[in-house]
This record gives structure tokens, C-alpha cells and sequence, in this order.
């Protein structure tokens, strides 16, 4: 396996926190609670991937590793409370339900296309302090504040399957649901190219038992503490 290696040379005149985390253990929650506490801006690294995937399908695309790379490299993606922008676009429904979500695993094998996207999340470092979640992040971002976020598969199946029927949506099984995350972890953890792991310097944060807000009143006393 490509494994992935400390962060590039990068500006560090802003902090980052970074808040790493196999799908639904709660790092996107955190990182929106965190950066609204702090005044910070955000970068869901997962929505860069899905944003990629999305255009990727309407384009014809997703077999082609140049064209997403491409893609990839001309993204422009801007974060407005929870509504994603896509080149100019709101494109949230697509990119967090539809074709985006539904290929994102797809194409995140694709070492050019992390590649590319890296470069995208290091430039959004320099327009100011920044809170970002998703795989990897902790390998990303050279940054004293690291968390890894992990659920028990059963606790995320549960909850994945209660938000399902709080939205009306009851054509998935509680089984079907579970097998689905297991499959996406260990496609997350057994591919090719960055497998996700967890960074020996990331906090780690069983979110298992937590309140929603948990995670994010831990990681803010860690980093107020730290800036003390």
C-alpha cells in the first residue's frame, strides 16, 4: 500500500485543526460546531471528494483518472453554512445525497486525484485559520492540533438507520445499512493508495457514547488549553 507520509512544506501562519475520522463518527458535526465556537472557516474535505465525483458524472468521466484529475484542479468550492457551492452553484443536494456521494469512494482510489485535491486544501490554509474534517486531514495539514474521531460500526449503523427514518426514507434495512458502512470503512482503510489510518499524534475521541456536541466541547478544551 501507498501509505501516506508527513505533510509537504506548507504555510503555517494560521492553525489548523484537523479532525480525522472514518465516514459518520461525527467529524463533519465537530468541525462545524468547532469553527462556529472559534470564528474559524472550514473545509470538508469529503465534500471536496463528492464535489469531484459529481462533476465527474455528469461529465462521463468517472473511469477516466486524467479527467477527474483535471477536474479536480480547476475545483472551486466555497463552504456557506451547511450549502455547498459549486462553481457558483449551490450543489449541496447532489453533493451530500446524489451522484456526488453515491462515486465519491469511487474515485478517492485515484492517487492523482487526492493529489490535486491536497493542493486545494493547503491553499485554503492560507486564507485564514481553519477547521477541516474527513480522512486524512491529520496526514494533510502540518498541525499541533490533530484529533481522530471512531465509532463502534453497530452505533453508526443505528444512528445512520434512525436519521433515515426521521427523514421518511425507509427502503433500507438496518442490516443492508450496517454492511454498507463496513464495506466503506474497509475500502477507506485497504486501498491502494493513502489508506486511512490513524496520525500516532492525532487525540483519539470514542464519539460512541457521546451527545452530538460531544466531540466538538472536546476538541475545543484541548485547543484552548493548547492556546493558553
Amino acid at each position: 500500500m501507498g501509505l501516506l507520509i508527513e505533510p509537504p512544506p506548507q504555510d503555517l501562519t494560521h492553525p489548523v485543526i484537523a479532525i480525522d475520522g472514518l465516514a459518520r463518527t461525527g467529524t463533519s458535526t465537530a468541525m462545524r460546531l468547532v469553527a462556529k465556537a472559534l470564528g474559524f472557516r472550514t473545509c470538508d474535505s469529503g465534500a471536496l471528494f463528492r464535489a469531484v465525483a459529481l462533476l465527474g458524472h455528469r461529465q462521463n468521466v468517472l473511469e477516466d483518472v486524467n479527467a477527474l484529475r483535471d477536474i479536480a484542479l480547476a475545483l472551486r468550492v466555497e463552504e456557506n453554512d451547511d450549502h455547498i457551492i459549486l462553481h457558483g452553484i449551490d450543489e449541496t443536494e447532489g453533493i451530500r445525497t446524489g451522484a456526488g456521494a453515491a462515486h465519491a469512494s469511487q474515485i478517492a482510489v485515484h492517487l492523482p486525484v487526492r493529489e490535486a485535491l491536497r493542493t486545494f486544501q493547503l491553499r485554503k490554509r492560507e486564507e485564514g485559520p481553519l477547521v477541516t474534517d474527513g480522512r486524512d486531514v491529520c496526514w494533510v495539514y502540518n498541525t499541533k492540533y490533530r484529533f481522530y474521531l471512531f465509532t463502534d460500526v453497530h452505533v453508526k449503523a443505528a444512528r445512520h438507520f434512525a436519521y433515515l427514518q426521521s427523514t421518511g426514507v425507509t427502503t433500507f434495512s438496518k442490516t443492508a445499512i450496517f454492511n454498507s458502512i463496513v464495506d466503506r470503512d474497509h475500502r477507506d482503510t485497504h486501498r491502494e493508495h493513502n489508506p486511512a489510518r490513524q496520525h500516532p499524534e492525532a487525540f483519539p475521541i470514542d464519539t460512541s457514547l457521546l451527545p452530538r456536541e460531544g466531540a466538538a466541547e472536546i476538541i475545543l478544551e484541548k485547543y484552548r488549553t493548547n492556546m493558553a
